[in-house]
């Protein structure tokens, strides 16, 4: 008998060591292949605010561009509040904000979440690579309840470490060789056009566009009318509304900013707004959409986006600046109503320039004896209906800074040209309006 148990005894003990050494290797293999992300500093930060007990104010919660343009420092002068964080993360579905928001009051019990929601946010089905970056900032119970109720069973198992890149293993050394060297410098990238993590959330986004250079795809459309909101994400937003009035937490709805460009470009735009509008008063909360501040086109163009959908850290404090006040204002009881357009079209009157434009441009043929190739430039752009478009296009060698004049101002959008018919040269176009002191805009394309 002594014999028997001590041969299970060490059977056990050798299980438990057989164990833990998987969990050992699954741990630091996931360690290693491990992507970088903001959630690790967003973490660092959050566990300094627990540990300081100050409170949290407010919480901004939602997509990329929340953390491109909310500047939590901006908004705890302005308002005199201790914290506000932006936990928000890339492409962030409304489902994950809600088992987010249920994560930041069980943490940090905010006095205020301000949620994010835009034109396509009730439209999105789920997409598990961005279901996984906020599968990674949850815990306990609220974590495997995400995990069981919002990842498809095909896709659970990327929750797992190890398949967090899927199939494509291909690219595990140069994640590998990135995480590397932004360690060495001590995470702060030294690319001019980086994204730089700051603090509580907040992202700096390096760069900026001339103006019109946001380029769009004339051929693509993105259009927003009712019926194409998902059930399941108007179900979630209730339950973001709900679990924090019963928690006593205030919650507000707002529309960070995006481009002019998008604005265009996006076909229902304003029904969007007017569906979170209507959604609001049904639910009794504020709404607001910061693209529509009177004022906008002036104080916030396009050169301060990063791209289609995100600002710089200069627009991000800009916008923050703007939205701390109104606040403010709003705290103190005034209403802010007469700070915003009614719609787009109130908006579009005051912007008196081509929006964007973009150029496609098809080969015919090969290159004769001289070297050169003739060329078909299709030319289009975003304006108001009222707008006429002047387009130029000139011709860059790299490496000089002088510029040919293949085709001066004109209103044709279907120019023929002759093109070297070899790499190396950049097309230069240019557009303007009628519009007295317009501002040209300029998209460079380079063969």
């Amino acid at each position: 008998m002594q014999a028997f148990k001590s041969k299970t005894f060490k059977r056990i003990l050798s299980l438990i060591v057989l164990v833990l050494m998987l969990i050992g290797a699954y741990e630091l293999i996931t360690k290693n292949i491990e992507n970088y992300t903001y959630g690790i500093d967003f973490s660092k930060d959050l566990k300094e605010i627990e540990k300081s007990g100050e409170p949290v104010d407010i919480v901004f919660m939602g997509a990329s561009r929340l953390h491109r343009s909310m500047v939590p420092e901006i908004f705890e002068e302005i308002l005199s509040l201790d914290n506000v964080l932006v936990a928000s993360t890339s492409f962030q579905p409304i489902s994950g904000s809600y088992y987010y928001i249920k994560q930041m009051i069980k943490d940090v019990h905010p006095k205020k979440i301000i949620l994010d929601v835009t034109w396509d946010r009730m439209l999105n089905p789920k997409q598990s690579q961005a279901l996984l970056l906020v599968y990674d900032r949850l815990s306990g119970l609220n974590k495997i309840d995400f995990a069981i109720n919002c990842f498809d069973k095909e896709n659970r198992r990327y929750l797992l470490g190890p398949c967090r890149f899927r199939d494509n293993l291909t690219v595990l050394d140069s994640v590998r060789r990135e995480k590397k060297n932004l360690e060495t410098l001590g995470y702060n990238p030294d690319s001019p056009m980086a994204d730089l993590y700051q603090s509580k959330g907040f992202v700096d986004s390096i760069g900026g566009n001339t103006t019109g250079s946001i380029t769009y795809d004339s051929s693509e459309n993105f259009d927003y009318y009712d019926a194409l909101v998902l059930e399941e994400n108007k179900e979630y937003l209730d339950k973001c509304i709900e679990i924090c009035k019963e928690n006593n937490v205030e919650i507000e709805l707002v529309t960070a900013p995006c481009s002019v460009t998008y604005m265009y470009y996006v076909d229902g735009y304003d029904d969007a707004v007017n569906w979170y509008k209507e959604y609001a008063k049904e639910k009794g909360v504020k709404y607001i959409n910061l693209n529509y501040l009177i004022g906008r086109e002036e104080f916030l163009p396009d050169e301060y986006m990063a791209d289609l959908v995100h600002t710089t850290g200069k627009g991000a404090k800009i916008i923050s600046e703007k939205y701390a006040e109104l606040l403010f204002k709003e705290s103190m009881g005034e209403d802010i109503s007469s700070y915003f357009y009614e719609n787009l079209d109130e908006f579009k009157k005051d912007v008196h320039r081509i929006v964007a434009l973009e150029a496609q441009i098809e080969y015919a043929g090969n290159a004769d004896a001289d070297g050169n190739i003739t060329a078909t430039v299709h030319l289009s752009s975003l304006k108001n209906t009222d707008a006429n478009a002047y387009y130029q296009i000139e011709l860059q060698v790299d490496g000089s800074e002088e510029t040919t004049i293949l085709s001066e101002f004109s209103q044709e959008e279907t120019v023929s040209l002759n093109l070297p018919g070899y790499t190396g040269y950049k097309l230069i176009v240019r557009a303007k309006s009628q519009y007295e002191g317009d501002k040209e805009a300029k998209m460079i394309y380079s063969y």
